[in-house]
């Protein structure tokens, strides 16, 4: 009778984990079965700690399913679904018989969702005579079962040896031969081999390319009256004649501007324009630009001017002749300075978030998540579903009262995934994670934040 309740309880086992398989649980699901299962497991202990037992969550079955990198079906739950609705039954396998409403009251569960399952655990056998003894099988039985046992592993792994010194015989001849081939084939190829190397050796050579300083002064000012400051950052950072760009205007305050900018892509520097820059658009802005030089500037200014295709035809198909270009000095750009703060504690954060004197505007442009915290429902939302929980946890810092205020809007299933995550990380301002959430922010940051939050 013992060994059919071992057995019964090895199927409903196998039939559990054959169930998960099928559903092709995604991983927040198995973290949080894998959550509230310790949680329960932990509650029951509590009150009942001489009792043996396991606790076996299920939850409800998917509504909608979509593809993962593998293109395989894996089914997707609505993020602001309830815990408690995503429960479909909790298994309590036990020796002896429980009572259902105290564990109910105890995991807050309802009723109607337990299930109790009354097992016998085997114990754990000091001898193998007293196995033989409580299972009723005959020592002798074992014995015949354990030798057959090692004889057929004798037999596989010689098996396995002998196919494997097959397959190095058959492989061997068809290696050499593709070496050979190889070797053949490498000193015909040779010509082709040298002729990219050449190829290569003249693309370094284009790259490490001198600018002339008009050139360099035509890359900076188009970067600067395009506003395309993320390549002026990069330019600024591959190619620093720091004395060229100061002799423009706006160089020396602009130089200052690019240090807090991430450099972007220098693919803008192969503009047949920059063969032969006009210098008088240094000190030109955009709007400033006669609409007929439109087709004799740089793409960043071309792009900038967004003329409609009839003007643009007008332009050149009635060959309008451009103006001769006003040496003039548009009015310069307001470039505003990113504010460089760095807390030192948590303690410091939450003072200058208490202080009255330093106004929304400024709260929002901090290194807090308090920027976090600022949006709007819909843009919050937004900002979380981008976030992964590790990402939320690696950022998870600041005074207590805003994390309360943050954690009210989470959605409940992300919140018990993150307090989990929490107690195996440390959050810290200097990870990435933190940096990408800043990002988000200011991303879906509006004009609407930027008014004082009501008290």
């Amino acid at each position: 009778m013992k060994i059919f309740k071992i057995l019964l309880f090895a199927t409903v086992i196998f039939n559990s984990t054959f169930t998960y398989a099928q559903n092709s649980m995604s991983k927040e699901d198995l973290d949080l079965q894998i959550t509230l299962e310790n949680q329960y497991t932990a509650k029951i202990k509590q009150t009942h700690p001489d009792l043996r037992f396991m606790v076996s969550v299920h939850l409800m079955e998917h509504q909608k399913i979509e593809l993962d990198l593998l293109g395989s079906l894996v089914p997707i739950r609505n993020e602001n679904d309830s815990v408690l609705s995503q429960i479909k039954q909790v298994d309590v396998v036990s020796e002896d018989k429980i009572d259902l409403k105290v564990i109910s009251n105890l995991i807050q569960v309802p009723e109607n969702k337990l299930k109790s399952v009354e097992i016998t655990f085997p114990k754990k056998f000091e001898t193998l005579k007293t196995f033989d003894e409580q299972s009723k099988f005959p020592l002798w039985a074992w014995i015949i079962i354990f030798a057959f046992l090692g004889i057929a592993s004798v037999i596989l792994l010689m098996g396995v040896f002998r196919i494997k010194s097959s397959i190095g015989n058959l492989i061997d001849p068809i290696a050499k031969g593709f070496q050979n081939l190889s070797e053949t084939d490498h000193r015909n190829q040779e010509p082709v081999i040298q002729e990219m190397k050449s190829s290569f050796n003249g693309f370094q050579e284009n790259q490490n390319k001198k600018f002339t300083p008009e050139q360099l002064k035509a890359f900076f000012s188009e970067c600067y009256w395009t506003e395309h400051d993320a390549e002026a950052s990069a330019l600024m950072r591959a190619y620093s004649e720091v004395s060229v760009y100061q002799e423009l205007r706006f160089g020396a305050q602009y130089l200052d501007y690019l240090k807090q900018v991430k450099p972007g892509s220098l693919d803008f520097m192969s503009d047949a324009y920059f063969l032969n820059p006009k210098s008088a658009f240094f000190e030109l802005s955009v709007s400033d630009t006669p609409d007929e030089m439109a087709p004799n500037c740089s793409q960043f200014r071309f792009d900038a001017k967004n003329l409609s295709a009839l003007q643009l035809i007008q332009i050149q198909q009635l060959e309008v002749k451009p103006k001769e270009l006003n040496v003039k000095q548009s009015s310069l750009r307001t470039l505003k300075q990113e504010m460089r703060i760095r807390f030192k504690s948590v303690e410091e954060e939450e003072s200058v978030l208490a202080s009255d004197q330093i106004t929304h505007e400024i709260k929002i442009k901090l290194p807090s998540l308090y920027r976090l915290n600022a949006l709007a429902k819909n843009e919050f939302d937004q900002v979380i579903g981008k976030l992964s929980v590790n990402e939320l946890a690696h950022s998870w810092i600041g005074p207590s009262a805003l994390l309360a205020e943050i954690e009210a809007r989470l959605p409940e299933r992300k919140l018990v995934l993150l307090k989990n995550v929490l107690q195996k990380q440390t959050p810290s301002r200097e990870h990435s994670s933190f940096s990408r959430v800043m990002e988000l922010c200011d991303e879906f940051q509006s004009e609407v934040h930027l008014e004082k939050k009501a008290a």
